[in-house]
């Protein structure tokens, strides 16, 4: 068990694919989930060291299957990258079909920590394990009209906190990649009018020359998080671009303030 195994849920969407090809150079051994087998799957298929296991994460019955696989596998992972999520439904609260918002609060959210609950039997003990999830804007302001996805992220931020509280042995971290080029676009665009403001924002930003945050920057961002001390970033929301990760000036800092880059009620009395 002395080689690191890193587990991705979603490993053919467009950041999750690029994250586990890059960790499986790096010299890991991956293990990937899918639901839908698209160009990503096909192209991560000639990898030697990357795996591809087909399972649906809103489904409770296929985490069970993927988790005993894990555990037949021996696959004692080291790692964890969620690249699982979806922006729909797109519209305002009062707006939205109750189930189609309720099913988005469980991909985004519920589901994740499901098949993570369901895969910590199965992690090299002898390591501290790394898990990293991906949080989404509206940490600061209202994140109008993706009320679904934006409650599942700042929900997603308070339960590293608490998990990194709750285990010892492992450490978990969300970190935010601002704007990136990748499929999940396609949903405010598709969305028309319902995405208000959001339809030229994103429109501008797909045709234009701007390549938004790198996959490379992504992966480079998370072995830092993977690497990094537990008691500097255990538990904590990072930005890919506003902040200064990477940096050992950082590390002092977040040893020094335990309250830095989570979710608090700053100044009020």
């Amino acid at each position: 068990m002395n080689r690191r195994n890193l587990i991705v849920l979603g490993i053919n969407a467009d950041i999750g694919s690029q994250v586990a090809e890059r960790y499986a150079n790096a010299g890991f051994r991956v293990l990937g989930t899918y639901r839908v087998e698209n160009k990503n799957c096909e192209r991560l298929q000639e990898h030697a060291d990357i795996e591809l296991f087909r399972c649906d994460i809103s489904d409770k019955n296929s985490i069970i299957t993927f988790s005993e696989y894990v555990s037949d596998s021996k696959f004692y992972w080291s790692n964890f990258f969620s690249s699982i999520g979806t922006t729909r439904p797109i519209k305002r609260f009062f707006q939205c079909n109750v189930d189609e918002w309720t099913n988005s609060i469980l991909l985004n959210f519920t589901n994740q920590l499901i098949a993570l609950h369901a895969l910590y039997p199965h992690r090299n003990q002898e390591v501290m394990a790394s898990v990293n999830f991906m949080a989404g804007g509206g940490t600061n302001s209202a994140m109008v009209p993706y009320s679904a996805y934006c409650t599942s992220k700042i929900a997603l931020i308070k339960m590293c906190e608490l998990l990194d509280s709750e285990q010892e042995n492992m450490k978990f971290q969300i970190l935010g990649p601002g704007l990136v080029k990748t499929k999940i676009h396609n949903e405010t665009l598709t969305a028309g009018n319902y995405a208000e403001g959001n339809l030229n924002r994103i429109a501008n930003f797909m045709s234009s020359v701007d390549s938004g945050s790198t996959h490379e920057d992504i992966f480079r961002c998370l072995r830092w998080l993977d690497e990094a001390p537990k008691a500097a970033v255990g538990g904590r929301n990072f930005s890919l671009v506003h902040d200064p990760w990477g940096h050992s000036s950082l590390i002092e800092q977040l040893r020094y303030d335990a309250d830095k880059f989570k979710l608090r009620r700053h100044g009020n009395t």
